[in-house]
């Protein structure tokens, strides 16, 4: 219980962030490339994604799947994009 419970409360008040501040209830994300976080491609996802799949928490591990696909199809496209000209 206590994982689905913490696992909620990120969802409710940083889904998408690479950080949950819980003082504040808040995500971070980090700057690509900057040295304090982790590009914003939602890293506590990441993290998270084979404790949910390892306790059992399918609903929550089959969303977690779609953000991760998603952001990483944006990342993907982002680098994809033409060199701006001068």
């Amino acid at each position: 219980r206590a994982m689905r419970h913490a696992w909620h409360g990120y969802e409710a008040h940083a889904w998408g962030a690479d950080e949950l501040r819980p003082a504040s209830r808040t995500g971070k994300s980090g700057v690509t490339g900057g040295m304090d976080g982790f590009s914003g491609l939602g890293a506590s996802i990441v993290d998270a994604m084979s404790t949910l799949h390892v306790m059992g928490l399918t609903e929550e591990f089959e969303r977690c799947v779609s953000r991760v696909s998603a952001a990483l199809c944006s990342a993907l496209l982002y680098l994809e994009r033409p060199p701006p000209t001068a």
